[in-house]
């Protein structure tokens, strides 16, 4: 059996599936398949291979079929692993799940790359109820009709704003300084100028 072990010239680190890791494993790798003359371990289809090289870099394999050889005569129990050779982007993909759960206004995730994106505002119940509040407000507050109308063609302008899915926060502001300083109407017009963000 020495010339068998002698054959065993790669230094594996075994990745299992449920996350548990056998380092310091000799073998023998070839292009499709993987020697290991030892017993005490199980390996699987789908476990990960790593093979570390003297230059500094490693070989990724996948176990495709592991057929595990029962000990015979002076040959020990031991695997000829059938594997598959991973590219560089599929080893990185191997044992790397990552999931990003993310929400709210505006959000969004970079991860090694430019930000090219641009925000698309949605008109939110919120933005609308308020924009109803705000008419509310102001058909309570004037019995001059040019004055209500002029209010309100001023409060169909910001809710335009919003609808366009990309409101102008400077042309909000401008429309909401137009309207009447009095009741909820300050308070209407800081929550949707917060909205924009």
């Amino acid at each position: 059996m020495t010339l068998f072990n002698d054959m065993l010239c790669d230094n594996i680190i075994i990745m299992k599936k449920n996350g548990e890791v056998i380092e310091n494993v000799k073998a023998s790798v070839q292009n499709t398949r993987i020697h290991i003359h030892r017993a005490d371990i199980i390996i699987e289809a789908g476990d990960t291979i790593s093979r570390l090289m003297s230059n500094g870099a490693k070989e990724k394999y996948v176990v495709i079929n592991p057929c595990f050889h029962e000990k015979f005569y002076e040959i020990e129990a031991h695997y000829v692993l059938k594997v598959r050779k991973l590219g560089i982007d599929a080893a990185k993909e191997s044992h790397k799940n990552i999931t990003y759960n993310i929400s709210g206004e505006h959000a969004r995730i970079n991860q090694n790359t430019i930000d090219n994106s641009s925000n698309v505002f949605l008109y939110s119940k919120d933005v609308s109820d308020r924009i109803q509040e705000l008419r509310k407000e102001i058909k309570g507050l004037s019995s001059n009709i040019e004055k209500l109308e002029d209010a309100l063609e001023h409060v169909n302008e910001i809710e335009a704003q919003f609808r366009s899915g990309s409101p102008k926060q400077s042309v909000v502001k401008t429309l909401l300084a137009a309207l009447p300083p009095v009741g909820n109407i300050a308070s209407i017009g800081s929550f949707l100028l917060s909205a924009i963000g």
